[in-house]
């Protein structure tokens, strides 16, 4: 098969099973017999293929609607209303009395833990099918929020119950003060961002180390995480940028970069080069290290709601003339908008942000679409 001829096979199965997009379930065509012999060329044709061809695989194998992406060598997948965890070679994770785990909640796997649900209790779940010993009851009820990251996990607790804390991989913890109320995860860079109830900011690292500003100041009025060597704070001065040795962001002029517009509501982490700004009357504009704002092709610099960039692209929402719903569009980190075949905007009524090289798009009265980076679309179905 060549790669037209893959691209075909793999439309027709997304239009039937239900796998990584949501698309309705039924019973998979028999070509599906063919993902071994093709799965050499399907690597060749996109970064993408060989990856759903081998969770369809184990969605048809195995009876599965839903596989999602490998973690530690295991996917998270559903099985008849319970998760579970599977392997690329079709086999169960499994528990100390040699049957698959089925949890009613479960996330995927981050550094060799998943956090699951067992009798109401958050619990973590190692590769080897055991539990840590530890219980919580987390105000997060979304799982993906108390993820493992660079060693450690955040766990914020309903009211009344265990103290916030950071739980480390082999099960020790490291308490918080009551003070806080949010923590954050930490990252490559080192640091997590802590908020308090007295609505300041703070960067703790895993050490407990709180990081002091060149100014000595160790709270901020507001802030977001660090990426890319640079966190966003707010001082009583405005927002600045600071690196991870406490020193700010200097100018074109040599002197501390400082955004002094009053209008700026809050900024959110570098991603692709641009920090997400929200301003007055809840518009949203990007700046990037040296105080320039980002300009798309038709010379605006504002716009009715964006998100940060994921993979180049930054998702544009844009208020219907009408009033009714908005319009989604996707502009490029030097301002140029995604385009058809036609060489017109391409604008959906309901869109997500890139993911491995892939975007979800929809309009209202058609099936949905699945686009890459150049404009090109491959149809799932209808939804």
């Amino acid at each position: 098969m060549n790669c037209q001829e893959i691209t075909k096979f793999i439309e027709k199965v997304f239009t039937q099973k239900e796998l990584i997009f949501g698309v309705s379930l039924s019973s998979l065509p028999e070509s599906i017999a063919l993902v071994d012999e093709i799965k050499d060329t399907a690597e060749k044709c996109s970064p993408y293929s060989l990856n759903i061809l081998k969770r369809v695989n184990l969605s048809n194998k195995l009876d599965l609607s839903y596989v999602g992406d490998f973690y530690d060598g295991w996917a998270l997948a559903k099985k008849g209303g319970m998760k579970v965890f599977v392997n690329t070679k079709g086999d169960f994770l499994l528990g100390q009395d040699g049957k698959p785990l089925e949890f009613t909640a479960a996330d995927r796997f981050s550094e060799g833990l998943a956090a699951v649900r067992v009798d109401g209790k958050l619990r973590y779940l190692k590769l080897d099918g055991t539990l840590l010993p530890n219980e919580y009851t987390p105000m997060h009820g979304d799982l993906e929020y108390l993820r493992f990251s660079e060693g450690f996990a955040p766990i914020v607790p309903n009211r009344g119950t265990d103290q916030k804390l950071y739980l480390r991989r082999d099960g020790t913890e490291m308490l918080m003060p009551d003070s806080m109320i949010s923590l954050g995860h930490f990252g490559k860079e080192g640091y997590a961002l802590i908020y308090f109830k007295d609505a300041s900011y703070q960067f703790m690292s895993p050490l407990g180390l709180i990081l002091e500003a060149q100014n000595g100041s160790t709270r901020f009025r507001s802030a977001a995480a660090f990426s890319d060597g640079y966190a966003p704070v707010k001082t009583s001065e405005g927002w600045s940028f600071m690196d991870r040795r406490g020193k700010f962001r200097k100018g074109k002029s040599g002197k501390e970069l400082v955004l002094t517009d009053r209008n700026i509501d809050g900024i959110g982490s570098q991603r692709d080069g641009w920090f997400w700004v929200r301003v007055e009357e809840d518009k949203q504009k990007f700046v990037n290290l040296d105080g320039d704002y980002f300009v798309d092709e038709f010379g605006r610099d504002k716009f009715d709601a964006a998100s940060s960039f994921s993979e180049g692209f930054a998702l544009i929402y844009t208020d219907n003339p009408d009033g009714k719903g908005v319009k989604h569009s996707f502009v490029d980190v030097n301002g140029k908008y995604l385009r058809g075949k036609d060489g017109k905007i391409l604008e959906f009524d309901h869109a997500r942000e890139f993911d491995d090289g892939l975007i979800r798009v929809r309009d209202e009265l058609s099936s949905a679409k699945y686009i890459d980076h150049n404009g090109r679309e491959i149809n799932f179905g209808k939804q």
